[in-house]
C-alpha cells in the first residue's frame, strides 16, 4: 500500500488517470474497491462526485504511525496537502486519506481540472455549437431543463457548482471557480507565483498568446465574438468565464445606400 497507493495518486496528478472508471479500475488492482451507499435511487440511476474507497490494513499497530508514513509518501508523489481536511488536489480528483482502527479510509471527490477546463476553453474558442459544447465538458448534465433565466442546474457528478446559461438568442455563458492548488499536471510548484506563471503558460500552449500578455491585465484569449478569462481572485482561488458577446447591432446608412 506505501508503494502502489502512492503511485496511482501521482498518475491521477499527472493526468494519466482522468476518469471515474480509471480510477476504479487502479484502485481495485491493488485491492481497494469502491463502498456503495445506497441513497434509495437504481444503481444506474446514483450519480454521486464522491468515490469512498476502505479496506483492513494488515501489520499496523499504531494508526497514527502508519497513517503519517502513508501521507508522506503519498506527498512525495502528488504534493503537500491542503485545506483544513489536509487533502491533496490530484486535478480531477481531491482526496482525503485516513487510517482508523487499522483501517484505511480514502474519499475522492470529482472536480475540474486544468486539462478539462483548458480543452473546454479551445473547443469554446473554436466556435463548439454552445449546448453541445456545454454537455461535452460536463458544465451541465444531459436531459437537465434550465430555469426562465435561462440557467442549468449544477452537474450531478462534480463537486463544484458551475454555471451554465443559454440566452434567448442562443449565446451561451459559463463560469467556474476553483482553488488555486489546481495546477497543470504533474507539476508541484513552489509558490503560488510559480503556480499562477505555469498555469498560463500551460493555457497558452493549447490556446495561443492572450490578447494582452502584460502581466497588468487579466489573461483574456477572444476569437471573434467568444472570449475566455482567467482570473487569479486570491492566493487561494481561481475563476474562469467562457463568454460569447452580443453582435453589434446594424445601423441604418445616413447615406440611404
Amino acid at each position: 500500500m506505501m508503494t502502489h497507493l502512492p503511485a496511482i495518486c501521482g498518475a491521477v496528478s499527472g493526468e494519466q488517470a482522468t476518469t471515474r472508471e480509471q480510477l476504479v479500475a487502479e484502485l481495485a488492482a491493488i485491492g481497494l474497491h469502491e463502498v456503495r451507499y445506497d441513497d434509495g435511487e437504481d444503481e444506474d440511476e446514483e450519480v454521486s462526485p464522491y468515490l469512498w474507497i476502505r479496506a483492513d490494513l494488515t501489520g499496523v499497530d499504531d494508526d497514527a504511525a502508519a497513517e503519517r508514513r502513508l501521507r508522506t509518501a503519498i506527498s512525495r508523489q502528488a504534493g503537500k496537502t491542503i485545506g483544513s481536511d489536509k487533502h491533496w488536489d490530484l486535478g480531477p480528483f481531491t482526496m482525503t486519506a485516513r487510517v482508523i482502527g487499522g483501517e484505511l479510509e480514502l474519499q475522492f471527490t470529482s472536480t475540474y481540472s486544468l486539462r478539462a477546463v483548458r480543452a473546454a476553453a479551445k473547443d469554446f474558442l473554436d466556435g463548439a455549437d454552445g449546448k453541445t459544447w456545454l454537455l461535452t465538458h460536463g458544465l451541465i448534465d444531459e436531459g437537465a431543463v434550465k430555469n426562465d433565466k435561462g440557467f442549468w442546474p449544477k452537474p450531478a457528478g462534480v463537486s463544484q457548482n458551475p454555471t451554465g446559461r443559454m440566452f434567448p438568442d442562443g449565446r451561451v455563458r459559463a463560469s467556474l471557480t476553483f482553488p488555486a492548488s489546481r495546477r497543470p499536471p504533474g507539476l508541484i510548484a513552489k509558490s503560488d507565483d510559480d503556480a499562477y506563471v505555469a498555469t498560463l503558460t500551460y493555457l497558452t500552449e493549447v490556446l495561443g498568446e492572450c490578447d494582452d500578455p502584460s502581466p497588468r491585465h487579466t489573461p483574456v484569449w477572444s476569437r471573434g465574438q467568444r472570449k475566455f478569462t482567467f482570473y487569479r481572485m486570491s492566493s487561494s482561488a481561481r475563476s474562469v468565464t467562457f463568454e460569447e458577446i452580443a453582435g453589434a447591432p446594424e445601423t441604418e446608412d445616413p447615406a440611404g445606400e
